[in-house]
């Protein structure tokens, strides 16, 4: 699968929208989310990842990249 092959050689500028995915913590974020995409996808349904544990990783993602927002936004307020 194309998408498989973007994931392993990290070709995110052929995958993510460029304005999306222009900081670097956002594009590991988005890189994660397409690697499950991709386990949830398997040919083989044995190989996926049961839906309970995508959800849990995906709200893992999710709190992960908003602490990011939130600490980025705590130093953007007390820089000069």
């Amino acid at each position: 699968m194309w998408v498989s092959t973007v994931v392993q050689e990290e070709w995110t500028a052929e995958v993510f929208d460029a304005s999306i995915a222009v900081e670097e913590r956002v594009e590991e974020d988005m890189m994660r989310l397409l690697q499950l995409a991709t386990e949830c996808t398997e040919d083989r349904p044995d190989r996926r990842p049961p839906m309970a544990e995508v959800a849990a990783r995906i709200e893992h993602i999710v709190e992960s990249a908003l602490r990011k927002t939130d600490t980025d936004d705590d130093f953007h307020s007390i820089s000069p």
